[in-house]
């Protein structure tokens, strides 16, 4: 197998593609979509049980992506849904970066901002809950 291919099907195995077929040449790869837990609570509370049972039905039947590499002139070309290949790299560099910042500052250092925004929407959340409820009554 061609060495920059290989190390291509490395870096993309670690992002969790699976390899379906592949030649010395060429690979075919796929792996299922990101789930948007967005549109899982949205449905959740648009239809209860049936909404998000549709989509959880949706994603695993027909959420998948397909990506295709070959080697041309002793470098890898890729074609297919190369856009969340570039998007499973970027979240990847800035899983590196939180994971040197807490070696660095500690771990309540670099979470507590993402840990407070979390709080002040679940509170955010009850509330609007909780005035719906009292306009309702």
């Amino acid at each position: 197998m061609n060495p920059a291919l290989a190390a291509q099907l490395d870096v993309l195995s670690s992002v969790e593609w699976k390899v379906v077929s592949q030649t010395d040449t060429t690979a075919s790869l796929e792996t299922r979509g990101p789930f948007s837990w967005w549109i899982f609570l949205f449905c959740l509370i648009l239809v209860p049980l049936v909404g998000s049972t549709i989509y959880i039905l949706w994603w695993l039947i027909f959420d998948n992506h397909h990506l295709f590499a070959r080697v041309e002139n002793d470098s890898v070309v890729t074609s297919g849904d190369t856009w969340l290949v570039d998007r499973q790299m970027a979240n990847l560099e800035r899983t590196r970066q939180v994971q040197r910042e807490i070696k660095e500052k500690g771990f309540w250092t670099v979470a507590l901002p993402s840990f407070l925004g979390v709080l002040a929407t679940i509170v955010l959340w009850f509330f609007f809950i909780w005035l719906f409820v009292q306009i309702i009554d």
